[in-house]
């Protein structure tokens, strides 16, 4: 929908997308899906192995990419883990063998074997630095289907606005912003279902990064990141894919796919929005003053 529709409705760009959200969640859950192309399968080691059991799950509520390596393995690489990630490990278990020997019935000895469950802590590569990528990720990473991509002039500008915005780069399989080094990452544009897709993507971590204390200030300075699945951490995510859903209309590019997307992905929080009814309000009105600080609008204040 473009710009100037807006305008015919008297309402704001927060009220329009706000209540198409809120139209959307009533409809049903949406299945939301990663709009760009990225390695799939089970959670693998650095070296390619796939995780069993109980550290599929483990793996899976990190909510981390991987491949997963241990902090000796980077160390063994001379790498180092990234400044302000060495707590946000992931515990993984694994079974050591212990060999013992035994008198049997008859008298003589022979071994034995007990099955020893230990843990260790692991990282996803996105979390450490001075490491090489395994040769077998490149390789798979080739098999993925790449799109070209069309810029388009109205985000590229959008983007060239963001006076304060930290510095992006491109690669790997996430989509994130990091509050301790100040930066997002992408994936390459031409890893994502559409040129659109890959906006509001970059719109949603742009959105993040205004939470920055240099910025608008809405992490908490102890705490720059809120744990996956806390009340923050939902609020946030909420206020990042509002104000993409703006940027986007704010850009023209909005369109049914992303849109639809966008409501889904917000439905991961669908409960608390229900158990606070004004939770999506407020995360609309910081949202508003996130995408406010983007586009560098102001205000004149009346005497």
């Amino acid at each position: 929908m473009a710009r100037k529709a807006y305008k015919k409705t008297g309402k704001s760009v927060a009220e329009i997308v706000t209540e198409k959200i809120l139209i959307m969640l009533e409809q049903g859950e949406i299945p939301w899906q990663k709009p760009w192309a990225c390695l799939g399968g089970m959670p693998k080691s650095f070296a390619g192995r796939e995780y069993r059991g109980i550290n599929v799950l483990l793996l899976a509520l990190s909510a981390r990419q991987g491949p997963f390596i241990t902090a000796y393995m980077v160390k063994k690489l001379k790498g180092k883990i990234k400044e302000g990630e060495e707590d946000n490990w992931t515990l993984i278990t694994f079974f050591k063998i212990l060999k013992k020997e035994r008198k049997n019935s008859a008298g003589q000895n022979e071994k034995y074997s007990i099955p020893l469950m230990r843990y260790t802590k692991v990282y996803s590569l996105d979390q450490v630095e001075g490491v090489p990528e395994p040769a077998w990720l490149i390789k798979e990473r080739s098999k993925v289907e790449v799109k070209a991509h069309t810029p388009i002039q109205a985000c590229d500008a959008l983007w060239d606005a963001y006076a304060s915005k930290p510095p992006m780069s491109h690669g790997g399989d996430r989509a994130f912003y990091s509050p301790s080094e100040d930066r997002i990452g992408m994936p390459t544009p031409e890893a994502f279902t559409s040129s659109e897709a890959y906006y509001s993507t970059l719109f949603h971590e742009a959105t993040h990064s205004t939470g920055h204390t240099s910025r608008l200030g809405r992490f908490d300075t102890k705490q720059a990141v809120a744990p996956f699945g806390s009340e923050d951490y939902s609020k946030e995510e909420l206020v990042a894919e509002i104000g993409s859903s703006m940027l986007s209309a704010h850009a023209g590019i909005e369109c049914q796919d992303v849109q639809k997307n966008s409501v889904a992905y917000i439905q991961n929080w669908v409960k608390r929005i229900k158990a606070d009814p004004d939770l999506i309000v407020k995360a609309a009105g910081q949202a508003q003053k996130a995408v406010d600080h983007i586009l560098g609008t102001t205000f004149e204040t009346r005497d």
